[in-house]
C-alpha cells in the first residue's frame, strides 16, 4: 500500500486517489480500519526509488551492467496495522467530535502474526532508506532487562520504534540480543544497548543521551524489592537520585526530547494508614501520606516511600525546571504476568514472579500484598501508549486490572493442575471467600481506558500465561521443585 498526502493540484476530497480515499474516510469516520495489505510504503520513497534505479542503469547495453540493470525490487518499508492510524488520529477533539473508532488499541495484528518483507536488496543496491509512520519514535529505555522493561522493549519494536536500551552491564545484553535478533540484525537495527552502571550517579545518563537523539524516554528502571537492610542506599538513592538524575540529563543533553514516561507505582497513590477501607475508590488525583523519615524509620515501608518520594520529585522538577518536554507517570499496583526477561532460574525470578512460583510449588501461602493488580504487557503498552500520545501530556495514571484476591491464584492451580497440587499439598486456601467480609478499597482506571485506550486483560489469562511460562523454565533447567 502506498501512502501519503495527495499533493497534486486541484483536490477533490471526492475524487481522491484509492489509498488517500482509504485514509481520508477513517479521518471522517466513514468506515472502519482494515488492512488491505500488511506491508506499505510512503508514495515518496517509491517515487525516488524509480529514480535512483533510473540513474543505476546503463546507457546502452554495451555498458557494464550496475546495480539497478535487469533487476526487480520490492519497495516497502515494512509491515503496518491500520490500527496505527487509527492510534495516530485520535485524542484530538476532531475524533471525539466525529466519533472516530478506537479500534482495538495495542493490538496490531492477528495472533498468528502476518508476512513481512525483504527491503535489504533495494537499500543496498539503490541506497534507499526509507520514512517511517510519524507515530514511530526513538525511544530511550532504562531498565530495558528487567521483567517490565523487557515488555516495555517488545511492545516498543513491535510498534516499530527504534529502542535504545539501558543496562547494568554489556553481559545483560546477551539476552536481549538473542531474543531481539531480527530487530539488531537490520541494516538499520532498531535495537541497541547502552551500559549505565550506577542510574543513581549524577550525570550517568549523560554520555547516551549525547550519543543519540530522541524523541522520548522511558524510565522504568527501579527496585522493587521489600527486603532491604539500608534503604537510604538500596531504594531511596536509585529511586529519587535515579529519576532526578535522569530528567536533569534530559534537560541538559536532550532538547529533541519531547515526552517522558516514569514508572512509578500504586505504592505512591495508596494511603496504608486507612487499611482496606472498603468505601474508598482510588484515582490518579489520590497521594500516600507516607514520610521520607516514615520509610527510614520501618524498612517495610521504604519501598513505598521511594516510590512516593521519587514520583513527587519528578513532579517538583517539571514545576521548578520547566524544562522542554512533558511528564508522564504510571503507577501500577501489583505487577504479574510471564517472565520473559532473562531470569537466572526459578530461584532468581523477580518479586512478584517468585511469589506466584512459591504458591505453585506449595511452598508459601496464598496472602494479597494489595488488592489490585495488573498484567505487565499491559503497563508495558501503557508506558509506550503514553510516550506516543499527547494526550497523556503532563498526566498520571493509574494503571490497573482492577480488584483481585491471592485467593483466585490457589483457585486456578487446583482447577487447572489438580495432580500438581495434590502432590506438592498446595494450600487450597478458602475457596469461594475472596475478600474480608467488610470489603477492600477498588480502584478507577477509566483514565488510562480513556486517554490511552488500554483494554486489561483478565486474571485468568495471566495466570494461564505466567504458570506456563514456569513449567517452561522448569523444562529448560531441569528443575523439578
Amino acid at each position: 500500500m502506498v501512502y501519503r498526502p495527495p499533493e497534486q493540484e486541484d483536490i477533490d476530497l471526492s475524487k481522491l486517489n484509492t489509498s488517500a480515499a482509504d485514509m481520508y474516510s477513517l479521518f471522517c469516520s466513514q468506515r472502519e480500519a482494515s488492512n488491505q495489505a500488511w506491508i506499505w510504503v510512503d508514495v515518496r520513497d517509491v517515487a525516488l526509488a524509480s529514480v535512483l534505479a533510473l540513474a543505476r542503469m546503463p546507457v546502452s547495453v554495451e555498458s557494464e551492467s550496475p546495480a539497478a540493470s535487469n533487476q526487480r525490487y520490492l519497495i516497502s518499508c515494512g509491515p503496518y496495522s491500520a490500527q496505527q492510524f487509527l492510534d495516530y488520529i485520535w485524542h484530538p477533539e476532531r475524533a471525539k467530535a466525529k466519533n472516530i473508532s478506537k479500534g482495538t488499541p495495542g493490538k496490531l495484528y492477528p495472533e498468528e502474526g502476518t508476512y513481512t518483507s525483504d527491503n535489504s536488496k533495494s537499500k543496498k543496491d539503490l541506497g534507499l532508506t526509507y520514512r517511517n509512520l510519524d507515530t514511530m519514535m526513538d525511544v530511550l529505555l532504562t531498565g530495558a532487562n528487567g521483567f517490565l522493561g523487557y515488555q516495555i522493549t517488545k511492545s516498543l519494536l513491535e510498534r516499530g520504534h527504534t529502542v535504545v536500551g539501558t543496562v547494568r552491564s554489556e553481559s545483560k545484553t546477551k539476552y536481549l540480543k538473542e531474543k531481539f535478533s531480527k530487530f539488531i540484525s537490520e541494516d538499520e537495527a532498531r535495537l541497541k544497548f547502552a551500559v549505565v552502571e550506577d542510574i543513581a550517579t549524577p550525570g550517568s545518563f549523560d554520555e547516551v543521551l549525547k550519543t543519540y537523539q530522541f524523541d522520548a524516554v522511558i524510565h522504568s528502571s527501579s527496585p522493587f524489592i521489600t527486603d532491604v537492610k539500608d534503604v537510604e542506599e538500596d531504594l531511596y538513592r536509585p529511586a529519587i537520585q535515579g529519576t532526578l538524575g535522569i530528567l536533569e540529563s534530559i534537560k541538559a543533553n536532550a532538547p529533541t526530547v519531547k515526552r517522558v514516561v516514569v514508572t512509578s507505582s500504586f505504592a505512591a497513590v495508596n494511603d496504608l494508614t486507612k487499611g482496606q477501607r472498603p468505601e474508598h475508590t482510588y484515582t490518579e488525583e489520590d497521594w500516600s501520606p507516607i514520610t521520607r523519615e516514615d520509610g527510614l524509620e520501618n524498612p517495610r515501608a521504604g519501598y513505598t516511600a521511594s516510590k512516593k518520594l521519587a514520583e513527587e520529585a519528578a513532579w517538583n522538577f517539571v514545576k521548578t525546571k520547566n524544562p522542554g518536554f512533558a511528564l508522564t507517570t504510571i503507577c501500577p499496583p501489583m505487577i504479574y504476568g510471564p517472565p520473559e526477561q532473562e531470569t537466572g532460574g526459578l530461584s532468581a525470578l523477580n518479586t512478584s514472579a517468585a511469589e506466584i512460583y512459591a504458591y505453585f510449588c506449595g511452598t508459601r501461602e496464598p496472602a494479597n500484598r494489595v488488592w489490585l493488580w495488573v498484567d505487565v504487557r499491559d503497563v508495558a503498552l501503557a508506558h509506550v501508549l503514553a510516550a506516543e500520545s499527547t494526550a497523556a501530556n503532563n498526566q498520571r495514571y493509574l494503571v490497573t486490572a482492577g480488584n483481585y484476591s491471592a485467593q483466585q491464584f490457589s483457585d486456578y492451580i487446583w482447577k487447572y493442575y489438580p495432580e500438581r497440587a495434590a502432590s506438592r499439598n498446595i494450600s487450597k486456601g478458602t475457596p469461594g471467600q475472596l475478600y474480608p467480609e467488610r470489603g477492600v478499597y477498588k480502584a478507577d482506571n477509566s483514565k488510562s481506558k480513556k486517554d490511552l485506550g488500554l483494554a486489561y486483560r483478565n486474571l485468568e489469562t495471566t495466570l494461564k500465561d505466567m504458570l506456563g511460562r514456569f513449567e517452561e523454565i522448569e523444562t529448560e533447567t531441569g528443575a523439578n521443585a
